[in-house]
């Protein structure tokens, strides 16, 4: 999606279930999850996106909503992980 088009009008809900995106697999910053709104993930670990061991781009986006019993309500990015936020509203 262009960085033109409004996270609003594209919604993954993820029903308070799981989390919308894991990004494990050693994803370079050429992976991009752009003009999302990433909302309602519930789980251990990044509710709403976990990222380990990749260098994700996550552009345009809102992380909103989202509920972590351990780290990272609205996204956790261990340690291992170069990620890249630009334009993204982290709201929980």
């Amino acid at each position: 999606m262009s960085d033109t088009v409004s996270p609003s009008l594209c919604i993954i809900n993820c029903e308070n279930t799981l989390r919308s995106f894991y990004l494990g697999g050693h994803e370079g910053p050429d992976s991009i999850v752009e003009g999302l709104t990433i909302t309602n993930g519930n789980t251990t670990n990044g509710g709403g996106t976990l990222c380990v061991s990749s260098d994700p781009t996550l552009n345009n986006c809102v992380i909103s909503g989202n509920v972590a019993t351990g780290l990272g309500g609205g996204a956790r990015c261990g340690s291992d992980t170069g990620y890249a936020f630009p334009s993204t509203r982290s709201l929980s």
